[in-house]
Parts: structure tokens; sequence; C-alpha cells
């Protein structure tokens, strides 16, 4: 069965023709419509002239004959006029039509063959830039965006969190060709990977590969409180937005399995809770954070990724110790022992973090700090009779010929009259009323493993056989030598030392990236800049943890 629906319309529209001066809001034709169209009754004509319109009576004389000519119109005219921009449009009457009369228009033409777009290849959960270019064309932010939806996936992180994610992602990319050029690639050249070992078959079933990144970010108050350390950098480069953003695309790249970072702004605003932390939570981190004592505003904080350790036990460390003369400062360290997920042959792994007086005469004070930051590495590494594979990194504020860097890398230096600002050091250097003694360890520790202590030998040592990751690069003397940061002049003062040897596994490095030469400083200039977001490099190293034989 089939019927036809016919549709009627009528429309009747007035559109009035443009006159001089009428005010419409005053006109009766806008409160109620006329009786009559008849155009020889002049009360009906001023109805559509308003009644309070002042004007000489030749004006209203050709303002009542235009009224008429429109009233003559309205009467006279059916179906469409087109006129004039001035004049109006009448429509009276549309005859019936029937929908199955009305013609569509004909479908386009089918393509002769139709080959579905080719699929992209697979993303690899790699660095950003490593994903985009398996990609093609794909853009960094859409690579990131996915390679970290895959990792929020896997963490059942919420919504919300996974936009933020998509956000961050989104404000720090560039397109491949985008990057061609670019001031970044000043630093690139400059800085590499160096592949140092690779791991034979033997080593997969007993061994993780970790990756391991520290950075001094510099908080924005000590930046903003000392612009004369800064007055030859741009100050767009300054601004902690564009500056956050660097840190972000770091991190994004390198993609860590710890982080380590100095100089973490906690206070007064609190970018730690506002910036850092939702940014490393969406990508699957955990965090252990400390603020430096006192009124200071910076600090710490570790960050690991949760699916690759658990965190064992942890200790915030304060250099500040009441009644101690050489401990009165409010810097501190971090000190983590983390356990390998789903392995259980692996030893734990020890992690410390810390950030020393920046003083340059005050050798006395950093020997004071850094002996008891090994002593609480000492406690937290030893476990079940024997030492855990451990690294330490950070901002020392030492170079490679102070007495900090050699007790750390060597194991023992003799600290006994050496000059400190106007004084010198004496036999011994802490009081024994602290209960550090000259190993770095605690007395009460060492009472505990029935171990005698050692005081007033006027040195420091420690039994951890450290060695530094950038070891033959920054101890030259040419213009070789690898820098982090601008102390005057361009120096080395960050670190990441490790211990290759313990009696519960081993550590192996297997690649880091070497920072800025001192001979590439001149092109890459003073930092913060458009192509690094803090006054320091930052130190990154792959390592490779093994179990016990």
């Amino acid at each position: 069965m089939s019927a036809t629906f016919s549709y009627a319309f009528r429309f009747s529209l007035v559109i009035p023709y443009r006159m001089n001066r009428i005010h419409v809001s005053s006109s009766p034709i806008n409160r109620r419509a006329p009786q009559s169209l008849d155009v020889e009754e002049e009360p009906e004509v001023w109805k559509y002239l308003g009644k309070n319109v002042k004007s000489s009576e030749e004006k209203k004389k050709k303002r009542l004959e235009n009224a008429r000519k429109f009233l003559k119109n309205a009467q006279s005219k059916r179906g469409v006029i087109k006129m004039s921009k001035n004049t109006f449009t009448v429509t009276d009457r549309i005859e019936a039509v029937s929908l199955d009369r009305i013609e569509l228009p004909p479908a386009p033409p089918l393509p002769l063959e139709a080959h579905p777009p080719p699929a992209p290849p697979p993303l690899q959960f790699a660095s950003a830039e490593t994903v985009c270019e398996a990609a093609g064309q794909l853009t960094l932010q859409t690579a990131v965006t996915e390679s970290l939806t895959t990792q929020c996936n896997l963490l059942q992180t919420s919504p919300s969190v996974l936009q933020y994610v998509q956000r961050q992602a989104s404000s720090v990319s560039l397109t491949s060709s985008q990057r061609e050029g670019k001031p970044e690639d000043r630093l690139r050249s400059a800085r590499h990977w160096d592949d140092i070992f690779f791991a034979s078959d033997q080593f997969d079933k007993r061994s993780l590969q970790v990756r391991l990144l520290s950075y001094n970010v510099l908080a924005q108050n000590l930046l903003d409180s000392n612009p004369q350390l800064y007055r030859n950098c741009e100050q767009r480069h300054l601004l902690w937005e564009n500056r956050w953003k660097g840190i972000q695309s770091e991190v994004l790249e390198l993609q860590p399995g710890i982080v380590c970072l100095q100089e973490v702004q906690f206070r007064k605003p609190n970018f730690f809770k506002k910036h850092y932390l939702p940014f490393f939570e969406a990508l699957g981190y955990r965090a252990v954070f400390k603020c430096r004592t006192g009124d200071k505003q910076d600090g710490c904080a570790i960050f690991y990724k949760i699916l690759q350790f658990k965190l064992e036990e942890y200790t915030l460390v304060e250099y500040f110790r009441r009644n101690v003369p050489l401990l009165d400062r409010d810097n501190i360290g971090i000190i983590c022992r983390f356990q390998p997920r789903g392995s259980e042959d692996l030893p734990p792994l020890v992690v410390g973090t810390t950030h020393l007086l920046f003083n340059k005469k005050r050798i006395d004070i950093r020997l004071a700090q850094i002996s008891l930051f090994l002593a609480e590495l000492d406690r937290l590494s030893f476990s079940k009779g024997k030492y855990s594979p451990t690294i330490i990194t950070g901002d020392f504020n030492s170079t490679v010929s102070s007495e900090v860097y050699r007790l750390v890398s060597e194991g023992k230096v003799s600290y006994e009259g050496v000059p400190a600002g106007r004084r010198t050091m004496a036999r011994q250097l802490v009081p024994v009323e602290a209960g550090l003694t000259d190993t770095c360890q605690w007395e009460r520790v060492l009472n505990s493993r029935q171990e005698k202590p050692v005081y007033g030998s006027g040195s420091f040592s420690h039994r951890f056989q450290f060695s530094s990751a950038y070891e033959e690069h920054e101890r030259l003397l040419t213009d070789d030598r690898v820098v982090t940061t601008n102390h005057g002049d361009w120096v080395m003062v960050d670190f990441i030392f490790y211990n290759r040897h313990s009696c519960g596994g081993s550590l192996q490095m297997t690649s880091r990236l070497l920072p800025p030469r001192y001979m590439d400083m001149e092109k890459i200039g003073r930092i913060p800049s458009d192509i690094c977001p803090s006054d320091h490099f930052p130190l990154v190293a792959d390592f490779l943890l093994i179990g016990g034989l």
C-alpha cells in the first residue's frame, strides 16, 4: 500500500518600507494590528508614522505620501515581489506540493577501487622520539599521548588523570620536522649516548635494566630571588611555564625508571603538589620527597616506576643537628631501598640523592654533611649481613678536586689541616657526641654489629667502593672535560656514583648520556635557555642490576 501526502502552506508576511526617523518602539503597530488597510483613512496612515515624531509640515507630508504608497502596495501586490534592498517581500500563497514529486539529487558515483588506509606501524613502549620516528608522519604529540595512554591503562588510571597526561603531552610536543633546525639541536649535537657494556644472554633471567635520571631542576623562587645570576639569560627562558615544559620534555623523552630531583619547590607556591606530583603519578611513578628544613622552600624528591619497583624502606636525611656547629644548615637528602617486582632472585637496590651546601668556602660543612649521608646510606643498605647494590646522585656543589669527591669516589680522605674559609679543619671534625664515626657510620649501628667505632683519626672513610658514572670524562684537565653548571666558570658538580660489586649482587653500567663538554659551552651559551630549562644539565645512566652468583 502506498499513500501520497500533500502539504499546503500559507504565509502572510508584511515587511514595512524603510521610512525616515520612525521610532518603532513607540509605534502603535507594535502593540496591535490595524483594523483596516484603507489608504484614504488618514488616522490609519498616521499609525505607521508614530505619535511623537517632531518634524516640519513638509516632512510630514512627504512621509504621509510614502505611507500611502506602502499601504497601496500591500493591498494590490500578491505573490513574491523582488525589489531593491530597501523594499519588502510578500509571500501570499504556496500551492500544495506532493512530496513524491520532489526529485532527489543523484547519488555520488562510487570509486573504482576502494582501498582501506594502511594501518600505522605499532607504537613501541620507548622514548617519545623513537615512537615518533616509528610512526612516520605521526607527530610527537600523538606518539607521546598514545604511549602514555598505554601506561595509564596498565595502571588503571582514572580518566581525569589520563586527560591531564594528554594535555601535558600536547603542551611539550613538536613534530620531527619541527625539531630539525631548532635550538635543541645545539644540545643534541653536544651530548650523546655512550654505550660501554653489552649484557650477554646469561644475564637475561637474573638481571634488570634500570635507567636513572638525576636533575637539579632549579627552584623558581631561587631563580627569582637571585636575578643577578641570570642577567645574561633571556627573560622568557626564566618563566616557570616555559621551564616546566622543558622539564617535562626531558622526562618524556628519556623515560627513566628512577628520577632523582634536586631544588624541587615545595612552598610559595607548592609546585611539587601542583605540577610535579600529578605529572609523574600520571606516568606511573610514586614519590618520596623532603623539603629543606627551617624556612627553606625547596628540597629533593625521588620518583620510581611502581610497575618496576616496590619501596621497602626509606629515610629522610636532615643535616641540621642541634648543638653541632658544622651541622647547622638546612640541607637534606633522601635514601630509598627498592625491591624489583617479579624478580625474587634480584637483590634490593638502594638509591639516594642529596643537595649539599653551596657556599664554596665551607668545605668543612659539606664534608660533615656527606659523612652523615653516608652513615644513613650504610644503615639502610646493609641487610641480612651484606650490602645491597647502591647508587647515589645529586648536586654535591663540589668539583672533582674537592675532599667531598675524593671521599665518595676513593673511599677515604684526610681532612686534618685542610683550609676551610678562614679556618682549618681539626682532627675531629664532628663532635664525638653526635655519634658519627670516622668510618661514616653511626656508633649505635656499629654496636649492633659488634664492631668498634673509630674517632679522632683526622679522616673519613666508607666501605661502598663507589665509582663515578663519568669518571674518565670529568677528571680531564683539558677542554674535553664534561660540565653540568656554571659557578663563575663551567664545572662539574653533579654526579652519579655506584658500587660495582657488593655481597648481595652487582651493578653494571651499560650506557650513559654524556653532558656537554667545556668546549661546547661557547656554542650552547648560558642556561636556562631554549635548550635547557635549568641552570644544570641532567645526568642519565643505564644500569644492569645483577643477582648474586
